[in-house]
């Protein structure tokens, strides 16, 4: 049970390692295992937490659960682990843990962290005592946005309040909205004007699976146009495309209200001041009353737990940002070269 001199409530930890980490090397390997100078991913998270004197830890298993499972039965860790049967996102994890942190009555404060992340523990108590002092509803660890610009960015107002965080990528897209728009209101043959926005697609979202998720009828329709135009070109089949693209960027947003403001994102792109590392640490109190309201209403169709931002500032909750001393006191990898940069800096 952890206690110190500022306040009795136990912390507990939700640890979220139910993905699979398919861009490492290793397919079969459970990301949170690979080693990070000789010792597995989420032994080095559980010292950290022990060290913070968080020993009371949920973890949300999925992928390569009895992998995990066995690393872990080789510490000194007993940790309570629950299943995330599909995977639905971070906020989909989350819910899961707190569901079990709230069918025994849990009532201390929780801090949720990912599985792989290697985190320096006095980051850690930086995070438990700034919360504590500040009395605040939460705490997050925040990172300066030129060490990750794509991660999650912090939407602040004048005054430094924190308004909410958007993922990366439902910025881009918002982005890329506006500028095919923009596209699309110039006089042009029809596929010239496919051509460029398949350009566009490709310049910014790089992977073809990434420009499927993140707008699935526009990578359709341009995937279709195409296999029409190998038997030879034909006008109606590029008048009929262009057709669903507009209709497609007509519904997606170019731009983001929060608060009744709007923020334009290249506006966001350009000028937000610090990203999310995605550690968080609340009341079990807060969390029960408003995880359940994070939707997969996004580019990603997938539960964000940076959502739980803005479902508090919009319920009048005060959230206060801990930025990192350093880029290294919170690393993560989903590479072999992510991974060999943390054992290069360890080695260090």
């Amino acid at each position: 049970m952890y206690r110190d001199n500022m306040t009795d409530k136990r912390i507990a930890s939700i640890i979220m390692a139910g993905g699979k980490g398919t861009r490492m090397s290793i397919p079969d390997k459970h990301k949170a295992t690979f080693e990070v100078a000789g010792v597995p991913a989420i032994t080095r998270l559980l010292d950290a937490l022990a060290e913070t004197g968080i020993t009371f830890n949920v973890i949300v298993v999925g992928a390569f659960a009895e992998q995990l499972m066995g690393v872990v039965a080789q510490t000194k860790y007993t940790p309570l682990y629950t299943f995330q049967p599909v995977q639905k996102g971070t906020g989909n994890a989350a819910k899961i843990g707190i569901h079990a942190l709230q069918q025994p009555g849990f009532d201390g404060d929780v801090v949720i962290v990912p599985g792989d992340a290697v985190i320096h523990p006095s980051i850690l108590q930086t995070l438990v005592a700034t919360y504590q002092a500040s009395q605040c509803d939460m705490a997050i660890l925040v990172m300066d946005k030129e060490y990750a610009p794509d991660f999650g960015h912090i939407i602040q107002d004048g005054e430094g309040k924190v308004l909410g965080s958007i993922e990366y990528w439902d910025i881009m897209k918002a982005n890329l909205t506006k500028k095919m728009k923009s596209m699309l209101s110039v006089e042009e043959d029809a596929s010239g004007i496919i051509t460029r926005v398949k350009e566009l697609l490709e310049s910014n979202l790089k992977e073809e699976k990434r420009i499927a998720k993140v707008f699935p009828s526009i990578y359709q329709a341009i995937k279709d146009f195409e296999a029409a135009s190998a038997y030879g070109e034909d006008d109606d089949s590029a008048k009929s495309t262009l057709e669903m693209i507009g209709e497609a960027v007509r519904n997606s947003p170019e731009d983001f209200v929060i608060k009744g403001q709007h923020y334009d994102a290249e506006d966001l792109l350009q000028n937000t001041k610090y990203v999310n590392v995605s550690i968080y640490l609340a009341s079990a109190e807060t969390w029960y009353e408003y995880i359940e309201h994070i939707t997969s209403n996004n580019a990603q169709n997938e539960e964000y737990l940076t959502d739980i931002m803005q479902i508090l500032v919009d319920a009048g909750k005060e959230i206060v940002v801990v930025p990192l001393a350093s880029p290294d006191d919170v690393m993560a990898f989903n590479t072999p070269e992510e991974l060999e940069t943390i054992n290069e800096h360890f080695q260090q």
